[in-house]
């Protein structure tokens, strides 16, 4: 078997495994209770105020608590994830027409707020840099709180945007 074949092969092997895991996440009844337009709300509550404490701990200074925090933000991000079936992480051969709507669209309004975000911290950073122009000069845990923003963020708001714009799951 050749190194093509043979790459080919893993691939189309990876491929069915990220099938079956879509198709079972697709059709998983468990968590049908926070599927309501009201609860995915608190879901998304809850997944964005632990980024907000990520980022608050940040901001405070290095301590073992900031590693709990991001632990908790990468749980609510998967959890979130899950409460919508993983609508915006699917394959595109496993999304029909409504679906692959749904998701262009999650990606178009995260993209829309993770690039106003960014853009903010930009320019808090670019402000910041000249201290002639502020009377303020970050420290390091600043620009780690930021950082710790846009990473959060950049974890769930897909998922966060189908949680709060779709009628039913």
């Amino acid at each position: 078997m050749s190194h093509q074949e043979r790459a080919r092969a893993l691939r189309a092997e990876a491929l069915d495994k990220i099938r079956d895991r879509a198709e079972r996440e697709l059709t998983d009844r468990s968590l049908d209770a926070w599927r309501s337009p009201g609860r995915r709300r608190w879901v998304v509550a809850g997944w964005l105020a632990s980024v907000l404490v990520l980022v608050g701990l940040s901001w405070a200074g290095p301590t073992i608590a900031i590693a709990a925090a991001l632990f908790v933000v990468i749980g609510a991000s998967w959890f979130l994830r899950r409460v919508v079936r993983g609508m915006a992480d699917l394959p595109e051969e496993l999304l029909d027409e409504r679906m692959e709507a749904v998701r262009n669209r999650a990606y178009r309004w995260a993209y829309a707020m993770l690039v106003a975000v960014l853009s903010v911290v930009l320019v808090v950073a670019w402000l910041a840099a000249d201290a002639r122009l502020v009377d303020w000069q970050p420290s390091a845990n600043v620009f780690q709180a930021l950082m710790w923003l846009v990473v959060g963020l950049a974890m769930g708001l897909p998922s966060a945007v189908v949680a709060v714009t779709e009628p039913e799951l």
